[in-house]
């Protein structure tokens, strides 16, 4: 039992099993240059892996410009769970994220209302989670963001089908589309944007994209197209 909680407290893990660790373990009996039998001992595949998962792991404490924190606390290898907060409150979401083979979300940028955070999920694939700077609202994840207003809080990313480009409001969820047929061949959406840019004064959204030029010719797709979005309010006529 005293061999079993020494080796527990030099692996972190208070009551692991020695007879567990040692099946770990891939014993080999082999012969020396001299002619003398000796063992070899290495680890077998994935044990130190199932090692590390089980072992508790430091968060991951980030510091804003404006003194508010994020901090990620991996549960695991490859998951991990989010808190954030100030001097005012702090908050933890109880979901648990995937990290994969990439690296955790980073602080991107943040306002009096939201920290955005953004990840890398492989080729052609990237991420934004919006945190809340409040103790009631949830957290919003979007796929695929191009572009931000960050004083009046609207988001772009590509859209679905037909649509081209949804540009978000934040905290409402209200929606601006730009529907167009006149893009890029059979690519998909994102791969078909140039550009995308807002003014927040304003309050428009600027969107480039490449066009196919002509509905009977959709191969050719070298011509731009640019259009301009008002976000403003709509008032009754």
């Amino acid at each position: 039992m005293e061999a079993c909680n020494s080796l527990g407290l030099m692996l972190g893990l208070p009551s692991f099993p020695i007879v567990t660790f040692l099946r770990f373990l891939k014993i080999i009996s082999n012969e020396d240059s001299n002619g003398q039998q000796c063992l070899l001992i290495t680890m077998r595949p994935h044990a130190l892996i199932f090692l590390l998962t089980l072992c508790p792991l430091s968060p991951d404490r980030e510091t804003t410009p404006s003194g508010a924190f994020i901090e990620r606390t991996n549960i695991s290898l490859y998951h991990y769970m989010l808190s954030w907060g100030n001097i005012m409150f702090t908050r933890s979401l109880p979901d648990t994220f995937f990290s994969g083979t990439y690296d955790n979300p980073r602080f991107d940028w943040e306002n009096s209302e939201y920290i955005c955070l953004r990840a890398e999920c492989g080729k052609d694939c990237w991420y934004s989670i919006m945190l809340p700077m409040d103790e009631d609202d949830d957290y919003i994840f979007y796929a695929r963001p191009l572009a931000y207003d960050t004083i009046n809080n609207y988001v772009a990313y590509p859209g679905e089908n037909d649509t081209l480009v949804t540009i978000e409001h934040i905290p409402t969820g209200f929606r601006h589309s730009l529907v167009t047929w006149d893009r890029c061949g059979d690519k998909e959406n994102y791969a078909c944007i140039h550009s995308v840019s807002f003014d927040p004064v304003r309050l428009e959204a600027r969107v480039t994209w490449f066009a196919c030029g002509s509905e009977s010719h959709p191969e050719v797709y070298s011509t731009e197209r640019t259009k301009v979005i008002s976000l403003r309010p709509q008032t009754a006529p």
